[in-house]
Order: structure tokens, then sequence, then C-alpha cells
């Protein structure tokens, strides 16, 4: 479950999507610390961006007025941990990371994106009796 039972504003903190989308980038961060990604300043640059974001957006969002406005954020860090995995693959064509490492980074962000998802789905249907779009 993303939030506590009879907890719909618990501390962004406490979600565990946050703390998985935090511990993603920070993985990002000692990936792209390599010497590898030396000659890609530019990708090194966007992985590290995107994968930081999304905590970013989970932030921000928390600190809204409604789960309207929540639940638009949490889209924005779900778009996030998308682009990310395409700065995975495109990493992967470069050869600045193996196939194994492509395949568990992939996968962390896909269970982020999917666990986002729910989140907004929940705060949609929160929002006004779920009249959110």
């Amino acid at each position: 479950m993303l939030l506590r039972a009879g907890m719909s504003r618990s501390p962004v903190e406490k979600l565990l999507v946050y703390r998985k989308a935090v511990a993603a980038a920070d993985a990002i961060v000692d990936l792209t610390d390599r010497p590898a990604f030396a000659v890609d300043q530019e990708l090194r640059r966007q992985l590290r961006s995107s994968s930081g974001r999304i905590q970013s957006h989970l932030q921000e969002g928390a600190g809204q007025g409604s789960d309207r406005h929540y639940a638009h954020y949490v889209s924005i860090a779900r778009g996030s941990s998308k682009e990310v995995k395409g700065h995975l693959r495109r990493a992967l064509g470069c050869r600045l990371i193996t196939e194994d490492e492509y395949r568990v980074h992939w996968s962390r962000f896909d269970e982020i994106a999917a666990m986002l998802s729910g989140l907004k789905k929940f705060l949609d249907a929160q929002d006004d009796g779920g009249n959110a779009g």
C-alpha cells in the first residue's frame, strides 16, 4: 500500500514510492560517477536530473492544497521515471552501462512508475469523489 491505512496526507517522506525514488536517484548518481560517463556529460546530466526530479515533484505535490493538484505532480514524477528509462537505453546503446545494469535500473524505475500510477489513482479517488482527470 502506498499510504498507511487511514492517512491520505502523511508526510511524503513516509511513502514507500518516495523512499524508492530517493534510493534510485542515489543509485543513478553512483552509476554516473563512473569515468565512462565522462565521454557524455549531457547524458550524465540528464540521467541525474530526471531521476532527481521524481522525489522533487513528489515533495512539491505534497505541498499542494488539493488532491487534484497533488495528483498532477505525481503524474509529472511518473513522466520523469519514464524519462530515466529512455536515458538508460541510450546509456546502454553508448556502452556506458552493461546489459545487467540496464535491466536492474530499468526495473527499478518501472516499479516506481507503477507505484506512482497507483498513488495518482488513490489521489484521484480522494478528490471530490474521484472526478479528477
